[in-house]
């Protein structure tokens, strides 16, 4: 098993790095209905899922059982092909270290060098307030997340992997999906939205508005294509890899949208708190903090890992720590996928009315698609009961068949990148 395992995973970084010339060409895939169909290169495979490159480059993966007759039996082709390309490779040689790395995206690099820290070799708690009140005032995020000690840092990693890996990844993926569409209608459709007789009327409409609403719209859609809306990604996620990809462009996003909608008077720093250290020793400290509405607390320090954290944080961490995990891990049972389940259910019930507002080409097709949205949210928030009037507007509940966005709304799409290692018996072979 461990042999033919590797075996696999060598054809996928050959593929990756010389062109395999079977997955070079994209094959036509069909689903289990025979109602969709889509255009993509085959990759490999794990556990009963197929790896799948679309045109536009993505990557999604679509569970075997869920392909026709025919598709599954193309995959077993290329599979076999696959394999016996990897046989013949030398990749299958090269150290485990440069195989991962072939196959695992920069971001997802734990180890990945953040720069040379601000706070030095043994920083004091007056250096540390210092520093981290600059950050804050320039929004470093980078300088932020260096001020906890690593042991925090790890444990924030794995916690938030270990949510990725207990939670359905369809669920993921598609609260994704409908983040993504919503930020397309936000920004593609707004002309559409301000001109709706529902809603117009209501939404302000003066250049700094409409500069709020634009900023806002960018922010939604760095979100959405960003890694923490991909479930494969996210089983692999360290903040020190997403500072320095996706976060780069998030925190470009928000600082804009926060600097439109921040204080009148312009000043930057308008909402940061003001610390001053009152007293300190080589492993505590006292800090008086000032807030922004003119409250003042005082807030004991400790040093852990030659990083300074509050006092309280340090006492509780491991506590806290543990109870989050016991928290993720309920998200497996019995129930927490029950819940998932008619979490997914809703899923469709917004992705369809989202597929609907984006194809309209005109006012009217988009009022159409609309209106009976708008109209059954405000019957629920009026009547405060569930339900509504009839009907989820044109969009329905999406094509069904493969999921609620279908092979190309992301139904499928279990993360954009190819899995560190490939099952050899994906097929049962």
């Amino acid at each position: 098993m461990r042999s033919s395992k590797k075996t696999l995973l060598s054809a996928v970084v050959l593929s990756a790095t010389l062109g395999w010339s079977t997955a070079t060409v994209a094959e036509t895939w069909t689903d289990a209905t025979g109602k969709f169909k889509l255009e993509a290169k085959f990759l490999g495979a794990q556990d009963g899922t197929v790896a799948l490159q679309k045109e536009d480059g993505s990557k999604i993966f679509v569970p075997f059982d869920k392909l026709d007759q025919r598709s599954q039996t193309q995959a077993r082709e290329l599979y076999g092909k696959m394999k016996a390309a990897a046989a013949a490779s030398p990749a299958a040689d090269q150290p485990a270290a440069t195989r991962r790395a072939a196959v695992s995206p920069a971001m997802n690099n734990t180890s990945a060098p953040l720069g040379k820290s601000k706070f030095g070799a043994n920083p004091t708690a007056e250096e540390t307030v210092e520093i981290l009140t600059r950050a804050m005032e320039e929004s470093d995020l980078v300088t932020l997340w260096d001020s906890l000690p690593k042991k925090y840092q790890n444990d924030i990693n794995q916690n938030t992997q270990m949510l990725a890996k207990n939670v359905d990844p369809m669920l993921w993926n598609g609260v994704g999906d409908i983040v993504k569409k919503l930020g397309r209608v936000l920004s593609e459709k707004k002309q559409f939205i301000l001109g709706n007789e529902n809603v117009g009327a209501f939404l302000p409409q003066d250049p700094k508005s409409l500069e709020i609403w634009d900023a806002a719209a960018d922010a939604i859609q760095a979100v959405g294509n960003s890694s923490l809306t991909s479930h494969g990604k996210m089983q692999r996620f360290s903040v020190e890899g997403f500072l320095q990809s996706d976060g780069r462009n998030l925190a470009s996003s928000f600082r804009a949208l926060s600097k439109l909608m921040e204080d009148p008077s312009g000043d930057s720093t308008a909402g940061v708190p003001k610390m001053r250290v009152v007293s300190s020793d080589a492993q505590s400290a006292v800090v008086e903090v000032t807030r922004p509405d003119g409250d003042v607390e005082t807030r004991g320090l400790v040093k852990v890992d030659n990083r300074w954290v509050p006092d309280d944080m340090a006492k509780e961490w491991d506590e806290q720590m543990q109870k989050a995990r016991e928290g993720l891990q309920k998200i497996g049972s019995p129930e927490g996928k029950q819940q998932m389940m008619n979490a997914r259910m809703m899923l469709g019930m917004v992705g369809g009315p989202l597929d609907s507002l984006l194809a309209a080409s005109s006012q009217s097709e988009f009022d159409q698609a609309f209106n009976p949205v708008f109209n059954m949210v405000s019957g629920m928030v009026g009547q405060m009961m569930p339900g509504g009037p009839g009907g989820m507007g044109p969009g329905g509940f999406g094509p069904g068949g493969i999921g609620a966005g279908g092979f190309d709304g992301g139904g499928f799409d279990a993360g954009d990148a190819v899995p560190a290692e490939f099952g050899a018996d994906a097929f049962g072979q």
